[in-house]
């Protein structure tokens, strides 16, 4: 976020850079009193988020997942086992399963951060491989 900031700083952007906790954050974004808003998710010490996006749901892996309905199976249970020893032996059970038969090994995710004006109404955040963002896209006076 620091970077981000600093980046816009450099540009001419006047920053006032705070970080809330998640109520606080709600209610600040329902309020619209701001230009902007970065929120990050899937950063916990908890790896659950990243498997089940990588390998439950396949959002951005390799198949892997679900061609191997046990390890989905294995990253479920490491996600609700409440006993952190026996959760730690589970995940890494599963990364030395990813380590030894995935195709691909997930070394970075893509953070795509969008600015909007208030004047512009109907936009949808697109992957940046889309080759159409601003389709239903309105700009007012």
């Amino acid at each position: 976020m620091e970077y981000v900031a600093g980046a816009m700083q450099d540009i001419g952007f006047e920053v006032d850079l705070q970080f809330l906790e998640p109520g606080a954050y709600t209610e600040a974004r329902k309020s619209g009193s701001y230009d902007l808003a970065l929120q990050q998710g899937g950063k916990a010490n908890n790896p659950c988020n990243q498997y089940k996006t990588f390998y439950i749901t396949d959002t951005y892996g390799s198949g892997f997942g679900p061609q191997h309905p046990d390890f989905q199976q294995a990253i479920e249970q490491a996600c609700i086992t409440v006993d952190t020893a026996q959760a730690d032996e589970l995940y890494k059970q599963i990364q030395k399963r990813i380590y030894d038969e995935a195709v691909e090994i997930q070394l970075y995710r893509q953070e795509n951060i969008w600015a909007v004006r208030k004047r512009v109404s109907g936009f949808e955040p697109y992957s940046p491989d889309t080759t159409r963002p601003w389709n239903g896209m309105s700009v007012s006076a």
